[in-house]
């Protein structure tokens, strides 16, 4: 079952049906003689549902490129979002979608492809009283584990000529590589993706190790990477500061529809850890809260669910949870309110 946010750079939610406990009946007390009296037996069966609700319904912040926008910059200072088991059933799994832009929002000269979903990060799920009613232990104490949902990124429209591909072309050969960056607010990381066979799903995947800012250039060079995808970026005087590894191929596991070819990795972007997924050649995702396929191919903690069952038991009928909620906005994204985007909520109870 899914349950759906507004974004406002926005999170519109389906309104909860609650149901309502009926209460026992009690005698008024009173001086009167009873005589008699007789009782009517209720009994209520109540249907198996899976349902969820997510609040505040709708989120609205203000951020400058490259910046947070956290509970100081939005709207009515949300800092959370709260996740309800208002069913009647034990749910095993929740996880989110977000809504993307369907082309590239940089270069374009107004809002027009921009979507606001593409921007929410996630802080990992607590049920703890004391952090959730303590804004400043609250982000005290989640603030490293925030991620994106589902981020998308697509190549460079323009070529970058202080970018050297691993064949040493500057700037990159277009016809044999297809790059782009990892935007994450103030920091952006270059990736490769060799494509000289015309495909994507099981080549070569490069992403520079040291940050891009407004200040320093960051990894450029991508001729003698060293460290490996998953470990991150590698420690110690000399070594090369971006990483390699090859997509899997979704081709041989079964659920990925034959139109759509997808190569999968795990990922550890200073710390960070997303499954990438490169889908068509055409857009690249940097996932963590989506256990949608194929995302789901990848392992914890690249990718996790919001709520897990086995880790965190059942979550039950009138049970909630909370996870912080932010924005990211990168660097380039035009002014002005961009496209409303949503975050959905999705519970299962395999």
């Amino acid at each position: 079952m899914k349950r759906r946010l507004w974004i406002g750079l926005l999170t519109s939610l389906l309104v909860g049906v609650l149901m309502a406990d009926l209460a026992s009946a009690q005698p008024l007390g009173g001086n009167l003689t009873i005589n008699d009296s007789e009782s009517s037996n209720v009994s209520v069966y109540v249907a198996t549902k899976t349902m969820v609700d997510v609040n505040p319904a709708a989120f609205n912040w203000t951020a400058d490129p490259g910046g947070v926008g956290d509970n100081n910059t939005e709207t009515n200072e949300f800092y959370a979002i709260q996740i309800e088991n208002i069913g009647s059933h034990n749910i095993t799994h929740v996880w989110f979608n977000a809504t993307y832009p369907s082309q590239s929002p940089f270069g374009v000269g107004s809002t027009a492809n921009t979507d606001s979903g593409n921007y929410v990060v996630l802080s990992a799920p607590t049920q703890n009283s004391s952090l959730i009613s303590n804004q400043t232990a609250f982000a005290i104490s989640l603030h490293e584990t925030y991620r994106f949902i589902n981020r998308v990124e697509y190549n460079n429209t323009r070529a970058l000529v202080y970018v050297t591909d691993p064949e040493g072309s500057l700037p990159p050969d277009n016809n044999r590589w297809w790059y782009g960056r990892f935007r994450n607010a103030s920091t952006e990381y270059f990736w490769m993706v060799n494509v000289t066979d015309g495909s994507c799903e099981d080549n070569a995947f490069y992403i520079g190790d040291a940050p891009h800012t407004k200040t320093k250039t960051g990894s450029v060079d991508f001729r003698n990477c060293v460290g490996t995808l998953a470990d991150g970026p590698p420690v110690g005087p000399g070594v090369t500061d971006c990483s390699v590894g090859t997509f899997t191929n979704n081709s041989v596991v079964n659920g990925g529809p034959s139109a759509t070819k997808y190569g999968y990795a795990e990922v550890n972007i200073s710390g960070e850890h997303y499954c990438v997924v490169i889908a068509n050649c055409s857009r690249m995702f940097f996932t963590h809260w989506n256990k949608d396929f194929p995302f789901n191919l990848c392992n914890s903690p690249y990718s996790e669910y919001a709520w897990n069952s086995t880790v965190d038991g059942p979550l039950t009928p009138g049970d909630s949870f909370v996870m912080g909620i932010k924005v990211r906005v990168p660097y380039g994204i035009y002014e002005g309110t961009s496209n409303k985007g949503y975050i959905t909520a999705i519970v299962n109870d395999v």
